[in-house]
């Protein structure tokens, strides 16, 4: 592990910016937790709108490259740049200029079908920089090859802290190396005693499913149980995107266009934009369907009665880490059953889950000296 002394100064955080609710609550606890420090980000004007509550948080707004040279350079530079072949191209050598990176996110380390992408040499270079180099919250995978792993355990071994929010990813790279840790997701962590709960709708969160094999099961299903809320159990629904970029508004829209008039009526949309809004949005709902992962870790910590629909593996683990009596099922196979089933816990049964998470910190405590 690198001793290197940290700066109260700046930081460059690194992260999913592209108004993905998640993605953006890590942020949001990032900022709070150290209100005192001062973190950058490499976002542009509209991904940064969600953040513009948070004091501490400052934009870095990428350059323009909407010229046909910048483009063409660009192209270039990131075919060879995936090969390693070429320096790195003007952003990714000023964020080497920086004396402390913090890069946090869940799925940040998904792996190419072959080879490797470029954040893979931009954290190379940034490992063998001497910059002091933390990995917050993650999880690894999907990967296709033993090289991938090999490779990702040289950046891990030179990073002064990595992360991880999955057992499965912790034990693939665990070895002697003190710097490596495993805590609940991050999200766990997020103080809820500003929103005001109730039990105004039911909130169900949508993914695009990318296989055409279930995206129609999935949304038959769905505007069958709208239907049902609606017209059986006489309640009122809300379709909640956490990230548009990804297709959530796009299933949404399919979804509302379906529905009887009679339902629709009673159906309202929801896409993540500012995240204030969103969580008082979730602490609203009476019962929430979570396709989503962070849909079901807010359903957790905001102690909703939860029925979760599973597209990844990391769904599944947190599940039989964490909640295993939770009811769910898995997202290729939802036309099997007929109606949502929900689960409940006790107020405290994530007590020691919330807790836990808060170790992700445990690093920046110490380098940042937490007041």
């Amino acid at each position: 592990m690198k001793q290197v002394k940290v700066p109260k100064s700046q930081i460059l955080v690194l992260g999913y910016w592209h108004r993905n609710l998640g993605d953006d609550l890590f942020l949001k606890i990032l900022a709070e937790r150290y209100s005192n420090t001062t973190f950058n980000i490499y976002i542009n004007k509209e991904n940064f709108r969600p953040f513009k509550t948070l004091v501490n948080v400052k934009p870095v707004f990428r350059y323009n490259s909407r010229t046909i040279s910048r483009r063409a350079k660009n192209k270039l530079d990131n075919f060879l740049f995936k090969f390693g072949f070429v320096t790195l191209n003007s952003i990714q050598r000023e964020l080497l200029n920086y004396k402390q990176i913090v890069e946090i996110g869940g799925s940040i380390f998904i792996q190419p079908s072959t080879g490797f992408d470029s954040n893979y040499y931009l954290r190379k270079a940034i490992g063998k920089s001497g910059i002091d180099y933390s990995i917050l919250g993650c999880n690894f995978g999907p990967y296709s090859s033993e090289q991938q792993v090999q490779e990702y355990q040289k950046i891990f071994d030179e990073s002064n802290w990595v992360s991880f929010r999955d057992s499965y990813s912790f034990q693939l790279f665990k070895n002697n190396n003190d710097n490596l840790h495993c805590f609940p997701d991050i999200v766990f962590g997020l103080d809820i005693s500003p929103y005001c709960k109730s039990q105004d709708y039911h909130l169900i969160s949508v993914i695009y499913p990318h296989s055409a094999k279930y995206r129609e099961d999935y949304i038959s299903w769905l505007t069958t149980e709208i239907t049902y809320i609606v017209k059986i159990l006489n309640e009122k629904v809300v379709l909640m995107g956490f990230c548009a970029e990804e297709g959530d508004e796009k299933v949404a829209d399919i979804i509302i266009e379906r529905l009887g008039n009679d339902v629709r009526d009673n159906v309202k949309k929801a896409i993540h934009s500012n995240i204030e809004d969103s969580l008082n949005i979730i602490s609203k709902a009476k019962k929430i369907i979570a396709t989503r992962y962070h849909a079901m870790i807010l359903a957790w910590v905001f102690h909703k009665p939860t029925f979760v629909i599973s597209y990844s593996r990391k769904v599944d683990e947190v599940i039989h880490d964490i909640a295993p009596q939770q009811k769910f099922h898995p997202i290729n196979k939802i036309a099997e059953i007929e109606h949502a089933e929900y689960s409940e816990y006790p107020l405290d049964y994530f007590d020691n889950v919330i807790s836990q998470s808060r170790g992700h910190f445990n690093y920046l405590d110490t380098a940042l000296i937490l007041n």
